[in-house]
């Protein structure tokens, strides 16, 4: 298993050893998002208390710090974050006292590769240990009424609104701002004096109920703290009936639950920005497992392919690819895994029968927790049909090119430093180039003309110079000295200090002019 958006801080004296990481990470499928180096107490005390992180990795010895001291640090300051020791030569004793001093593993440097095994291991077991408490604790609170060690407000109070209470711990003051005295002592008010007024009808409503039925109760609601901000509660509590079966009293616990709220609210702001996207998207996008079955798809996708969710749902990637491209998809996924991310053509069959071209970028995510693979897919007909169009193109040119009945010759202008036009030099020729002139092709690519054609000066340079500055096609009869020969020319320009030749020998032409 890989993670994307590690956040990662790094104990290490040397930059190289700490890019090196990196480098070995990302190697290893590990996305790191934001990481940092220090190598000192101060820095990784700062770096922990502002900033949070997934894993800490920490040298063993350094000029100014050790891996014992990071770890001490990281226990006192940010407890849950695991630590991996990554470091060169070390005493076996010393290793094994750091893993029980809290360290999670150790890593030498001779086996740097193992490192990102061992990051997503410790980053796949702090989540699932934070799920099992958070499980375990959510039991306890509601099986339990009565817990002093619950980090949450442990009271026993009247069973009428206000709710004056009886007993109460002091998390209290953490949580709304007043002291324990407040709701226990002689000037004492009940816990419904701070809930939050548009919440109060429907707790008091709830409890009266609870109370009249012997039974649980189970709330989230408001309160307000002493400093007027609005805090989330969530509250269970318990009737509990005196010897003669008459409600006595109430015994409940009751928990801060602002965090949680507020990350309630940023996922389901996350996620609507995530389906805006998925389903806004100028591209079909696809989501499959690691057994090629589909697990969701952008309406795009679905519209493109002609199928339903519900249909594509039970559909694997196997059934959308044409016959010609079948046996490619287990290597794709295969790429896909070992890269991280993907790039390939295939080509998809619609419900219909309709074949698409399709370029699919591929990259592995996780979805609901488990190991996927998100492609977003874009259809390339347009592409194919211009790719196909310029290979006609070019067959037709280079037809005509082989067998065309003229020479033909292309140049590029040679300037000197002052950006005067020199010499030509060959960059390609016809096969009746090489027949009327008798010069091979292989002779002729990349000579300049003055040397092909044993000449003090280029032939016709000011004429060629003129057209591949200006774009503006010329054409003459000449007698070519050299070869003592007469030729017809066109010339033109396909581009900047390019120009070609089409030539023809009109020797035995002029010859047999009157008078000559």
């Amino acid at each position: 298993m890989t993670f994307e958006n590690i956040r990662l801080l790094i104990v290490e004296d040397c930059e190289d050893d700490a890019l090196l990481l990196l480098r070995e990470l990302e190697r290893g499928g590990c996305s790191v998002s934001n990481w940092l180096r220090v190598d000192t107490r101060a820095a990784l005390v700062r770096a922990l208390s502002e900033n949070k992180w997934d894993v800490v990795t920490s040298d063993h010895k350094m000029p100014f710090f050790s891996a014992p001291e990071a770890l001490q640090v990281v226990k006192e300051v940010a407890p849950d974050v695991p630590v991996i020791i990554v470091s060169g030569e070390i005493d076996i004793s010393l290793a094994v006292f750091l893993l029980r001093q809290g360290a999670r593993d150790f890593v030498p440097k001779s086996e740097i590769s193992r490192l990102p095994y061992a990051i997503t291991r410790e980053i796949n077991d702090n989540q699932e240990h934070r799920r099992v408490t958070e499980a375990l604790h959510e039991s306890e609170i509601r099986f339990q009424t009565l817990v002093e060690n619950i980090p949450g407000i442990v009271y026993r109070c009247e069973t009428n609104a206000p709710w004056r209470m009886l007993h109460m711990n002091q998390l209290v003051e953490q949580i709304t701002g007043y002291a324990l005295e407040r709701f226990v002592g002689e000037d004492h008010m009940g816990w419904g004096e701070i809930v939050y007024e548009d919440d109060l009808a429907a707790l008091v409503e709830l409890v009266d109920k609870a109370v009249v039925l012997h039974s649980q109760f189970e709330a989230e609601y408001r309160i307000v703290n002493t400093s007027g901000d609005l805090r989330w509660v969530h509250e269970i509590g318990q009737c509990v009936l005196n010897a003669d079966g008459a409600p006595a009293w109430l015994d409940g616990v009751i928990m801060d639950i602002t965090d949680r709220k507020y990350a309630e609210e940023s996922i389901r702001e996350s996620e609507l920005r995530y389906r805006t996207l998925f389903e806004c998207a100028n591209d079909a996008i696809m989501i499959h497992n690691m057994d090629m079955t589909f697990l969701d798809a952008n309406t795009l996708a679905c519209e493109r392919l002609g199928y339903t969710r519900e249909e594509l749902a039970q559909m694997t990637v196997d059934d959308i690819v044409s016959p010609a491209f079948a046996g490619r998809t287990k290597q794709h996924l295969e790429l896909t895994v070992t890269l991280g991310s993907a790039v390939f053509e295939t080509e998809h069959v619609c419900k219909n029968g309709h074949y698409i071209p399709v370029e699919i970028s591929s990259r592995q995510i996780e979805f609901n927790g488990q190991p996927a693979v998100l492609g977003i897919i874009r259809d390339i007909t347009d592409r194919k049909a211009t790719e196909n169009a310029l290979r006609e193109s070019e067959t037709r040119y280079r037809a005509v090119y082989n067998y065309m009945n003229e020479g033909l010759c292309s140049h590029e202008i040679v300037y000197d430093e002052s950006g005067n036009a020199v010499d030509y030099r060959i960059t390609d020729v016809n096969p009746m180039y090489e027949s009327i002139v008798h010069i091979l092709k292989d002779d002729a690519i990349g000579k300049l003309a003055s040397e092909l054609y044993k000449a003090d000066e280029p032939p016709f340079l000011q004429v060629y110079s003129e057209v591949a500055k200006t774009g503006q096609p010329a054409a003459f009869e000449t007698h070519f000295m050299p070869m003592d020969r007469y030729f017809r020319i066109s010339v033109f320009s396909p581009g900047k200090d390019r120009f070609v030749t089409i030539f023809s020998d009109i020797t035995d032409t002029v010859a047999r002019k009157p008078g000559d």
